[in-house]
């Protein structure tokens, strides 16, 4: 099971999503097309997509009066599993929570309200078992990396040989 990150969805959902840049900040050509190229994959190989629910806050927040349509894509339950912060998440959270502080007693680790939403979705991956977490949040990343979670970024996305719509359906090539 992967789990999406917003700033995944964001360019999944939003046809006018603001540009991906890749680790040396260049524009990643096709941002859209390889997050739904994943999509398809992971669904055709019967994988779901953990949507955890800070991600889904943070996605409805943005949603404006596209929340009811991104909702009804998102509650594919062939696809996509909304995952709580539930009791295991919570317990793998103060875990991390630990190791920062142990491993950086002194660091800032930015503001506690985004810290707080990013080690909540990092510990509902480890508590869901999932191995990757697909995100472009550099604090995701290290949070993830102290768990041995493996962070894909967009630009480590292939492109798919023919272009896909949404959630896989294949429209035709380019």
């Amino acid at each position: 099971m992967n789990v999406f990150d917003t700033t995944i969805l964001v360019p999944l959902l939003q046809e006018k999503a603001p540009p991906v840049v890749d680790r040396q900040k260049k524009p990643v050509d096709k941002a859209r097309e390889r997050v739904q190229h994943l999509v398809h994959v992971l669904s055709e190989g019967n994988a779901l997509i953990s949507i955890p629910t800070p991600v889904l806050a943070e996605i409805m927040v943005r949603a404006g009066n596209a929340g009811p349509q991104y909702l009804k894509l998102l509650g594919d339950a062939a696809k996509f599993k909304l995952s709580t912060f539930d009791l295991r998440a919570a317990i793998e959270a103060s875990e991390l929570i630990r190791k920062i502080k142990d491993d950086q007693p002194h660091q800032d680790i930015g503001t506690w309200a985004k810290a707080k939403f990013d080690i909540q979705i990092v510990a509902i991956a480890k508590a869901e078992g999932c191995g990757v977490i697909d995100s472009e949040d550099p604090h995701i990343e290290n949070h993830a990396k102290r768990l041995s979670i493996e962070v894909r970024r967009i630009c480590d996305l292939p492109l798919p040989a023919k272009q896909e719509s949404l959630f896989g359906a294949s429209h035709g090539g380019e």
